[in-house]
């Protein structure tokens, strides 16, 4: 059903699926869904996110697990910036992600935010933009989910946002 929906993002490159064991991944480029350095989701980035959520409000008994991801490339402190570093900016992203699927339909009990920042890179540093994505973790079980790498020394854990109701317009 997902890959029929998202067709040309996935031609496009904009949109990755991967299957491992019991999860499906979604993984959406930041670009795609927002502008460098913000927050705010585009149009586009909304639509393709409504039509994720259109599709997962079928599966009932999965949960899902949004997260953020950025690259190891800092932040420039500029006083005209909203977010001071990357933990700062993904944990927004990720609301905004996580509040849009809500938005479109999908129980705020099942869906679990997550940061990640620089901890689990999918390329080095030579092709950022593929570090710099939304992840969309589909799964029967958030606690029987294993994600793909471990934490590297030296690196925070993911922190968890909680979501606990859809904000309305």
């Amino acid at each position: 059903a997902l890959s029929g929906t998202l067709g040309e993002e996935l031609k496009r490159g904009t949109v990755a699926l991967r299957q491992e064991r019991a999860a499906l991944t979604l993984a959406l480029t930041s670009s795609e869904l927002f502008p460098p350095g913000e927050a705010v989701i585009t149009p586009g980035g909304s639509s393709l996110i409504g039509q994720i959520g259109a599709v997962l409000q079928k599966f009932r008994y999965r949960n899902i697990e949004v997260t953020a991801h950025t690259d190891t490339k800092p932040i420039r402190n500029d006083s005209r910036k909203l977010f001071r570093d990357n933990l700062e900016l993904s944990r927004a992203r990720v609301e905004q992600a996580s509040q849009a699927l809500i938005d479109s339909g999908v129980d705020a009990a099942r869906v679990k935010a997550v940061v990640y920042t620089t901890t689990k890179p999918m390329d080095t540093d030579e092709s950022r933009n593929r570090n710099r994505r939304i992840e969309i973790v589909v799964s029967s079980s958030l606690a029987g989910h294993s994600p793909q790498g471990k934490l590297q020394p030296g690196k925070k854990p993911p922190q968890s946002i909680s979501l606990s109701s859809p904000r309305r317009p």
